[in-house]
C-alpha cells in the first residue's frame, strides 16, 4: 500500500506531522470543568514556548533599537535643531518672528525662571485669591536650596554640640561625684 492509495501525497504528509509536533512543542492540552459541569479542553503554553516568545522579542527589541541608533537619532537631533516654531495668539494667527526651537527652549526657559511666584512658589493663575509677588521663580528656587542645606548644617551642628554638651556634663558630673566621695568619710564607732 502506497501514500497515493491512502490520497494523501508526501506534502501533506509533511505537513501534518509538523503541525502537530510543532502543537505538542508550544502548547500542551488541560481540561477543565466548566461552570455548567461539562468538560471542556483547553491549551496551556509548554515552557519551551515561553523561551521562544522571550527570544523572539529579545531580537525583535535589539533590532528595533539598532535601526532607531542608525537612521531615528542621527536625523533626530539635525531635525530638532532645523525646526522652526512661529508663536500664536490664542486664535491660531502667527504673532512675532519664527524661532528655531533652540531659541524658543531658551526664551520660555528664561520666562519660566524669571516668572514672579509668591512666598510659597506658586503663580499668580495658581493661587490668585491671596497672591502677593514675593520674587521671581529663580530667586524662590535658590531660597529653598539655601534654606534646605542651612537647615541640614544647623541640625548636624545642634547634634554635634548637643552630643559634646553631654560628654561634658557626664565628665563633670563624675568627677563632681568622685570629690564628694573623697571628703565624705565614714566612720564606725562601736561603744
Amino acid at each position: 500500500m502506497e501514500l497515493k492509495d491512502l490520497g494523501l501525497t508526501k506534502e501533506e504528509i509533511f505537513e501534518h506531522v509538523t503541525s502537530k509536533v510543532a502543537e505538542q512543542l508550544l502548547r500542551v492540552p488541560t481540561a477543565y470543568v466548566d461552570d455548567d459541569g461539562n468538560e471542556q479542553d483547553d491549551f496551556k503554553s509548554t515552557q519551551f514556548n515561553k523561551k521562544l516568545q522571550e527570544h523572539i522579542k529579545a531580537k525583535i527589541d535589539s533590532t528595533i533599537e539598532a535601526v532607531v541608533d542608525k537612521y531615528v537619532l542621527p536625523n533626530a537631533e539635525q531635525r530638532i535643531q532645523n525646526i522652526v516654531l512661529h508663536p500664536t495668539n490664542q486664535w491660531g494667527e502667527k504673532k512675532n518672528e519664527p524661532q528655531t526651537f533652540v531659541e524658543y527652549l531658551t526664551t520660555r526657559a528664561e520666562r519660566f525662571m524669571t516668572e514672579k511666584v509668591s512666598f510659597d512658589g506658586k503663580v499668580k493663575g495658581r493661587d490668585s485669591y491671596s497672591w502677593k509677588a514675593n520674587g521671581t521663580r529663580i530667586e524662590f528656587m535658590i531660597d529653598r536650596y539655601l534654606q534646605y542645606h542651612i537647615e541640614n548644617w544647623a541640625k548636624k551642628a545642634l547634634t554635634e554640640a548637643n552630643r559634646a554638651i553631654a560628654d561634658g556634663l557626664e565628665k563633670a558630673v563624675k568627677v563632681k561625684l568622685q570629690e564628694v566621695l573623697e571628703k565624705l568619710q565614714v566612720k564606725a564607732t562601736v561603744k
